[in-house]
């Protein structure tokens, strides 16, 4: 090409014209919505995007958190109540045991001077059986309640299936009725009714008696002793 001389554009081949530049496609040729169009403002362009599913994905998304919350904090307020009825169980238990542990030692002080009274009984009036070696025949009981405390106690009786002595001997009386006193290192020998040796194992002996510091007791023929209430207006 010469200068001055009017340029030519390539000719297409298929045309036989003129070829030009290839153009890049854009977006609006390939679907995409054009989002700022000429003469449209900012705030139509930004209104012309669907915005409708922002809120409520938001809003589920917060829902989620909060049941979320929610669920959590049930669950640790039933951990906390748990702990705590676990706590309370637990302190219950051992207040109990410190209870009874303390009921105890009260007992054992209170029984100190009743549990060194002692009582020890023969069956009196047996005879030798020939035929089997054995003592048979047996009608009453003998009883000793001795004192061993350092302490007198008072107004010991004793009974037999509900029935009194029908003998009571002391170094200062003999007789029947209660020991007023039975003094420290003192004892009483009692004597039963006559039963039938049929019965005389159903009437063993159980002795009352009250104490230096008031608290009456009963004491069994197996010296078994537990707190008993006062014997009634003119019992014996």
């Amino acid at each position: 090409m010469g200068i001055g001389a009017t340029p030519t554009w390539p000719r297409a081949a298929s045309e036989g014209k003129p070829g030009r530049v290839a153009r890049q496609p854009l977006l609006r040729d390939i679907g995409f919505p054009d989002l700022h169009p000429k003469g449209a403002s900012y705030s139509a362009c930004m209104s012309a995007i669907n915005w409708g599913d922002v809120p409520t994905w938001l809003g589920t998304i917060f829902a989620a958190a909060a049941a979320g919350a929610a669920v959590w904090t049930l669950k640790s307020q039933r951990d906390q109540i748990g702990e705590q009825r676990s706590f309370i169980a637990e302190q219950s238990a051992n207040l109990q045991l410190e209870r009874q542990q303390l009921m105890a030692e009260l007992h054992d002080r209170r029984s100190t001077q009743a549990r060194r009274v002692r009582l020890i009984r023969t069956a009196g009036g047996a005879e030798l059986d020939p035929e089997t070696g054995q003592l048979a025949g047996a009608d009453h009981w003998t009883v000793i309640v001795r004192n061993d405390s350092d302490a007198p106690v008072y107004d010991l009786t004793m009974t037999f299936a509900g029935e009194p002595a029908r003998w009571v001997e002391t170094n200062e009386r003999t007789g029947g009725g209660a020991v007023a006193v039975l003094g420290r290192g003192q004892q009483a020998v009692f004597t039963s009714p006559f039963f039938v040796d049929t019965l005389l194992m159903r009437a063993r002996p159980v002795t009352r008696f009250r104490d230096a510091e008031g608290v009456w007791w009963q004491l069994l023929h197996d010296e078994q002793l537990t707190e008993t209430s006062p014997p009634a207006q003119g019992e014996a």
